[in-house]
């Protein structure tokens, strides 16, 4: 089966509009112009690292080479019925020995990551992670930040669906996947609100 990951890229159009051929580009980012041809006609998935070096050759935002920035992707509202759970609050099991991050327990969440959104930014299924709910984090959110975000619906009974993104100046969260990538949620739009940004992660200690 194909790679699904962030195929919806701009990667030719911004090269053409810089006056550049596939090997020029490809040797301003450092990788061969043949990865660099199936990148352009999406045979080949483009995860976020890989976009960060081609933006960084074309002088372009990472957003603009993701083609997630302006109307480059048409308008559509999430809901929390189209999105699965991506995580859960983390309930300590007896024995469990759980490290600390140097930050106030109150300001500190734990979560269960159950999906693979954002494998590839070295968050996988099972781990577990810190989350800063401070009003601070959640103000001063930076680029690429890892963050636990809520989705709601709009009918009578009030759901959500918790997920973990990467956020993309200025109001874009993203998936960052080896399995799947949704569409943008766009947090100036109240597609999502974002609850804390991860801290680290850990795997529970049996004692």
């Amino acid at each position: 089966m194909p790679n699904r990951r962030m195929r919806e890229n701009r990667v030719k159009e911004l090269r053409k509009s810089h006056g550049l051929t596939v090997e020029e580009l490809a040797e301003k980012a450092g990788i061969s112009h043949p990865y660099l041809s199936r990148i352009e006609n999406r045979k080949r998935g483009l995860n976020l690292p890989m976009a960060e070096r081609i933006a960084t050759a074309l002088g372009e935002h990472v957003s603009a080479v993701l083609g997630i920035e302006g109307n480059s992707i048409a308008p559509q509202k999430p809901t929390a019925r189209g999105l699965s759970e991506d995580a859960e609050p983390y309930v300590a099991q007896p024995g469990d020995f759980i490290p600390t991050i140097g930050r106030r327990d109150d300001n500190v969440t734990r979560w269960r990551i159950k999906s693979n959104a954002l494998d590839l930014a070295g968050i996988r299924v099972g781990a577990i992670v810190f989350v800063d709910i401070s009003a601070e984090a959640v103000e001063n959110v930076q680029p690429l930040d890892r963050v636990i975000a809520q989705i709601y619906t709009d009918d009578v009974f009030g759901g959500a669906t918790t997920v973990v993104r990467q956020f993309v100046p200025p109001s874009l969260l993203i998936t960052n996947s080896s399995e799947r990538n949704e569409i943008p949620l766009d947090i100036e739009k109240g597609e999502a609100y974002i609850k804390g940004v991860i801290r680290g992660e850990f795997t529970p200690l049996r004692g």
